[in-house]
Formats: structure tokens, C-alpha cells, sequence
């Protein structure tokens, strides 16, 4: 893996509503999108047209995201909801047991057949197709913003608002190392495709890569002037995208 620098810094202009999320599906026809104002929608990639309108959720929708078929839609809210919907017709078709906080992240395991959620004080795995919890960990000091399962399904990472990346193995739930290099709440996390490398953002307005084997920072990307709020990757991991609250998404690679 080389060494990313900016490449482009684009500015943009937010506007009220929020929008939390948007995730392409993975044929890359389709952008599913979360927001503020209680809705998931749904947004053809060539024409920019809206699709679809997702309503169900009665407080903001944090993430949403779709299965690897793209068949399905997941939802979290701060309403303490995890919801399920079917991409061709629009409906909800599911609601995972009941959270007692707000839910702050959602994510398909690379199979499909399982659900991680974060939430104020959990980490949760959920069965997909009973809705039940299977696997739990709680009782954390800190809030549990994130968490993203690794590309083989074995392990999930989570970030905490003490500035904390955790690396756990379901199987044993037991947790394997603590990434510690940045010095604000951890917003957002990836996955590099070698999956060996985890990409990170803060509030300490950097980007940071680790190596999830040995634990260490290998990498840290400096240009934002403002918290930042989110990453992606690009499908070959080449391009790294990170949007901040400077008003501005920076490409590096």
C-alpha cells in the first residue's frame, strides 16, 4: 500500500436537513441516502432522479445501508430503531428487536445473514432473518458511535467518543486491540479492500490508516480545518473521500 496525499478539495454547501449517510449499492445504479428529516430515499446514480421515499422511522435516521444483493435496505434511527426494507417495493418489511437508545450506526455483515448496530452503550449482532440479537457487548463507559464488520465477517471494529478504535472477534466476544492515535471522538470508519487496513476520521480534523494486524497507525492525512464527519472508499482503495465540517470533501490517493 503506498503513501495517500490530497489530491482535489471540493467545497460544498450543506443545507438543512442533514443528510447522515449516502451509500451506493454495490451494482452502482443506486444511492441510498438517510437523513435528519425521518426519511430514507432512494436516488437513481445517472439521472440524479429521486426513486423512492422511505418513511417509518419517527426521529432522524442515522445510517442506512444496502444488503450485498441489493435487495434489501437497512435502517438505524435515534429513535431506537433498526429497520428493514425492500429496495423494489418501497415497504418496510421488518423491525429488529427493541434498543433502549438511540442507534448510531447499522451495517450488513459481508454475507448478509447478520446485523451489527452501535448504540450509546452496546454493540449488537443481529440474526437477519429472525431479527433476534445472537451476540452483545455492553456496558461501555463511552458512547459507541461506529462499527463495521471486516471483510471476512470475523471481526468488528468500533469507534468511541473517548477518541478510542476497538477491534473485537465475535466468535470469542472478546476484544482484541485498542487503536489509540487520535486525540478527539472517532466520526467515521472503513475497511481498505485488503482488508487488512482500517481507515479512520476524527474530530481532531485528521484521517487516519492503521494496520489492523500489528495495531499501529501507519498513515496520517492533515488538510481538513474542521471536524471530519465521514469517509469512503473508492472499490479498488485507491481514493479515499472524506467530508468535513470545514465545507469541503478532499480526495486523497
Amino acid at each position: 500500500m503506498g503513501c495517500y496525499i490530497e489530491q482535489r478539495a471540493e467545497r460544498v454547501a450543506w443545507s438543512y436537513p442533514w443528510v447522515h449517510n449516502a451509500r451506493f449499492s454495490s451494482n452502482g445504479k443506486m444511492i441510498v441516502s438517510c437523513s435528519s428529516d425521518k426519511t430514507i430515499r432512494l436516488w437513481d446514480v445517472n439521472s440524479g432522479a429521486s426513486l423512492k421515499v422511505l418513511r417509518g422511522h419517527f426521529q432522524g435516521v442515522s445510517n442506512a445501508e444496502f444488503s450485498s444483493d441489493d435487495t434489501i435496505i437497512v435502517s438505524s434511527s435515534f429513535d431506537t430503531t433498526i429497520l428493514l426494507w425492500d429496495v423494489n417495493s418501497g415497504k418496510m418489511i421488518k423491525k429488529l428487536g427493541e434498543c433502549p437508545f438511540p442507534i448510531h450506526d447499522v451495517q450488513f455483515s459481508p454475507d448478509g445473514k447478520y446485523i451489527v448496530s452501535s448504540d450509546d452503550k452496546t454493540i449488537v449482532i443481529w440474526d437477519m432473518e429472525s431479527g433476534q440479537k445472537i451476540h452483545k457487548l455492553e456496558n461501555y463507559s463511552n458512547a459507541v458511535l461506529k462499527s463495521k464488520f471486516s471483510p471476512d465477517g470475523k471481526f468488528v471494529i468500533s469507534s468511541f467518543r473517548n477518541c478510542v478504535i476497538q477491534i473485537w472477534n465475535i466468535k470469542t466476544k472478546t476484544d482484541l486491540k485498542k487503536l489509540e492515535g487520535h486525540i478527539d471522538t472517532v466520526r467515521d470508519l472503513q475497511y481498505l479492500p485488503d482488508g487488512h487496513t482500517i481507515v479512520s476520521c476524527s474530530n481532531d480534523m485528521t484521517i487516519r490508516l492503521w494496520d489492523m494486524k500489528s495495531g499501529h497507525e501507519i498513515q496520517k492525512l492533515e488538510g481538513h480545518s474542521g471536524n471530519v464527519s465521514g469517509i469512503g472508499i473508492s472499490p479498488d482503495g485507491r481514493i479515499i473521500a472524506s467530508a468535513s465540517l470545514d465545507k469541503t470533501i478532499k480526495l486523497w490517493g
